[in-house]
């Protein structure tokens, strides 16, 4: 499946079943906190490092799903939320935002996933990462991949 940015697609002729929000977390754009998603099958990339987020519900705003979603999944609230850009990926509108990471790991709660750890940009590029929780590598989830490629461009622009 390929991932397309809105500006690159008009939304008009697309089937839009699905709304999501997912958030890069930072800690001064040099680290970047990922989670290790569940061995579930029938979610997307069982088992791969990805980002914190979810559906957006019926009605509510994607910032207000990306608040909901970061104190659900770490019981975390960012000072600020800003949105990067939107995808369509396949029958999804993905609202990707992201936020800087204030707190130490140690006052985060996990509340999904196998693990979480903080990775640096050479870390995310250069092959599976390592869950210290599983003493294993996993991969990054490709599409995520893919807008960190983005996200790093528009950092350095």
């Amino acid at each position: 499946m390929k991932l397309v940015t809105v500006s690159d697609h008009t939304t008009a002729d697309l089937q839009i079943t699905h709304e999501i929000v997912n958030v890069i977390l930072h800690r001064n754009y040099s680290s970047f906190l990922f989670q290790l998603r569940d061995l579930i099958p029938t979610i997307d990339y069982p088992g791969h490092w990805g980002g914190f987020g979810g559906s957006i519900e019926p009605g509510e705003f994607f910032f207000s799903a990306g608040y909901r979603e970061l104190e659900e999944e770490l019981c975390y609230t960012p000072p600020n939320l800003y949105h990067f850009r939107t995808y369509i990926y396949g029958h999804k509108r993905i609202y990707m935002c992201y936020c800087e990471l204030v707190l130490p790991l140690s006052k985060l709660k996990q509340g999904e996933g196998m693990d979480m750890e903080l990775f640096s940009r050479d870390q995310i590029f250069n092959g599976p990462l390592y869950s210290q929780k599983l003493n294993d590598k996993f991969p990054v989830a490709p599409p995520l991949l893919e807008i960190f490629e983005e996200f790093f461009k528009d950092l350095e622009e």
